[in-house]
């Protein structure tokens, strides 16, 4: 584990499989680079994503409900179908990420521009946004 754990600050993207060892024992994503890697159906509940890059990232399916994505980078992130319920997404950037259908109720958004997000057949009911928050139809 003591080697995966290093990978974290050296800036090459870690593989799935030490996504999950780590994830496993426990450990902390917190910084991690994870552009473009497959993340498919993963189980990251009770995950600190902060400040992860998952630009790109796969994440179709998977399971987020409650995971600390401050100040992640989600550009462009295919996150189809994912489960972000209760998550913590404030200072995220999603632009051009694909949520369709993805369930964010009582996510916390506070400040996140979702302008450019999509989020067609997404579950927003509860999401906690305030002034600065950006929706797709240009609202606050």
């Amino acid at each position: 584990m003591e080697g995966e754990m290093s990978e974290l600050g050296n800036g090459t993207p870690l593989l799935r499989y030490s996504v999950l060892a780590i994830l496993a024992e426990g450990g902390s994503l917190v910084g991690a680079n994870l552009r473009e890697v497959d993340l498919s159906r993963i189980d990251f509940r009770g995950a600190n994503l902060e400040g992860a890059d998952l630009t790109g990232a796969q994440l179709n399916y998977a399971k987020m409900s409650g995971v600390n994505l401050r100040d992640a980078k989600l550009e462009k992130a295919f996150m189809f179908g994912a489960e972000l319920q209760e998550a913590c997404l404030v200072g995220a950037q999603l632009k051009h990420a694909d949520l369709r259908f993805s369930l964010l109720a009582g996510a916390d958004v506070s400040g996140v521009d979702l302008s450019e997000t999509n989020l067609v057949c997404a579950e927003l009911k509860g999401i906690v946004c305030d002034d600065a928050t950006r929706l797709p139809d240009g609202s606050h």
